[in-house]
């Protein structure tokens, strides 16, 4: 009976000690090039936007062309939207778009990179209290 005791005594102990963790709203950042969470920060990527030379080649052309969007997290290209569809006569006629789902979160010292078609990232960054 005492170790009964004694277990639950501890258990409590460690429950009641554990550190919890929270999430502060810090900043809203527009990432354009390769960028690295800072420690004690986490960052949510909320949206992207896309290259203004790539949307400007698709205004012109018959055919949606270099038809991915994209960045690298810590050098590994994750696609954010597939596109398919033409033009007829200026006037886009996109049939389909295939997306990642957003939000994506970021741990600290994770690097950040638009990367193919894309022009910058939108990122809200929190900071990690404890």
């Amino acid at each position: 009976m005492n170790k009964i005791i004694l277990t639950l005594f501890l258990l409590c102990a460690f429950v009641f000690t554990a550190k919890s963790q929270s999430l502060q709203f810090s900043q809203v950042l527009l990432v354009s090039s390769l960028d690295t969470v800072p420690q004690d920060k986490v960052w949510k990527i909320t949206s992207y936007l896309p290259n203004q030379t790539w949307l400007l080649s698709q205004s012109s052309s018959a055919s949606i062309t270099n038809k991915e969007v994209g960045c690298n997290v810590n050098g590994t290209y994750v696609p954010l939207a597939m596109y398919t569809g033409n033009y007829a006569g200026g006037n886009s006629a996109v049939s389909g778009t295939t997306e990642t789902p957003l939000p994506i979160w970021l741990p600290a010292n994770t690097s950040l990179e638009p990367s193919f078609n894309c022009g910058s990232l939108s990122v809200i960054e929190f900071t990690v209290t404890q």
